[in-house]
C-alpha cells in the first residue's frame, strides 16, 4: 500500500494510493474461483451411486474444493469492492480532521472530527512471525474508536510522520 503526507498551507492530507488494477485483478480472480466451484459441483452430481470409498473420498474431495474456491472467490470480491481507500485532512485552522473513505461497494463516507474529540495519538506496533514489525500512527476518535495512518517499516519513519501529525494538530509528540 503506497500512502503519501501533504503539508500545504495550514493543511495535513494523508492519502492512500489506491490500485484500479488491483481491484480489478481481485475482482476477477474472486469471480473465476467462484464460477470454477462450478466444476466440483458437476463433478460431485456426475459421481452416482456412492458404493466404493473412491467415489466417497471424491465426492469429499469436491466438497472440500467448493468451500475452498467459494471461500477465496468470496475473499477475493470483498477485498476489491469493500476495502475502503482513505483519505485524512487535518486542517489546523478550522481544527479539524476529515476522514474520507471510499470503496465501490459503500460508496463514499465523510467524518469529521473537531481536535477536542481526538484522544490520543501515537504509534502502533504490529510483530508478525513471518516478516518485519511494522509500525502505523493511530489516532483516537472516540471511546472505542481509532484511525490508522500509514504502515512503516521503520520506527524513526514512523516517528518523523507522527511528528507531522502532532504539529498539525497542535498536540506534543
Amino acid at each position: 500500500m503506497s500512502f503519501s503526507f501533504v503539508q500545504s498551507g495550514g493543511v495535513l492530507r494523508y492519502e492512500e494510493g489506491g490500485s484500479a488494477g488491483l481491484r480489478v485483478t481481485a475482482t476477477i480472480a474472486g469471480l473465476l474461483a467462484i464460477a470454477f466451484s462450478w466444476v466440483f459441483v458437476d463433478i460431485a452430481m456426475s459421481m452416482g451411486d456412492l458404493s466404493t470409498p473412491a467415489k466417497i473420498g471424491g465426492l469429499l474431495a469436491s466438497i472440500a474444493s467448493i468451500i475452498v474456491f467459494l471461500g477465496f472467490g468470496a475473499y477475493c470480491l470483498k477485498l476489491a469492492l469493500f476495502t475502503p481507500r482513505q483519505v485524512v485532512t487535518i486542517d489546523s485552522e478550522r481544527r479539524r480532521l476529515v476522514l474520507t473513505a471510499e470503496s465501490p461497494a459503500r460508496g463514499r463516507r465523510e467524518s469529521v472530527h473537531a481536535f477536542e474529540e481526538l484522544s490520543t495519538i501515537d504509534i502502533g506496533e504490529q510483530r508478525s512471525d513471518e516478516g518485519p514489525t511494522t509500525f502505523t500512527i493511530l489516532i483516537g476518535t472516540g471511546a472505542k474508536s481509532r484511525l490508522e495512518m500509514g504502515v512503516f517499516d521503520d520506527r524513526a519513519q514512523a516517528r518523523a510522520a507522527l511528528r507531522q501529525v502532532a504539529d498539525a494538530l497542535g498536540r506534543p509528540v
